[in-house]
């Protein structure tokens, strides 16, 4: 007991494996991508048959369920914070992207809103 086991090799390895983990990390939070650069790609509502697509020059399509689509704009306000217009309809929402996962919340009258997205495609396609 108390004997340490020395493995041929793990200090070679060592670099290789930390390298691994450091790729790993990037490859998870997003590559170090503003929100800005992040939010770009077609976006799919869960549990729904709904999508929105963020386009680069700040303009948005939002597909229902049945196929229909309407088209919008949309302004990042603050480092998280989005306006989004679609139609006549104006929404203020906190935006937190994480990888391929995206939190849209808005506050209505009587509390606030949740909306969970996963990523369909970067936009970079």
């Amino acid at each position: 007991m108390g004997e340490k086991r020395v493995f041929p090799g793990a200090a070679r390895a060592m670099p290789a494996v930390l390298l691994l983990i450091l790729s790993a990390f990037l490859l998870f939070s997003g590559c170090g991508q503003s929100p800005q650069e992040a939010i770009i790609g077609k976006w799919q509502l869960s549990g729904a048959d709904s999508t929105i697509e963020f386009w680069a020059d700040g303009t948005l399509v939002s597909t229902g369920p049945s196929g229909e689509a309407s088209s919008g704009t949309y302004e990042f306000i603050g480092e998280n914070q989005v306006r989004l217009l679609v139609g006549s309809t104006e929404t203020v929402v906190q935006v937190d992207i994480r990888g391929n996962q995206m939190s849209l919340v808005g506050s209505r009258e009587g509390g606030s809103r949740a909306s969970f997205l996963t990523r369909v495609h970067t936009g970079q396609e």
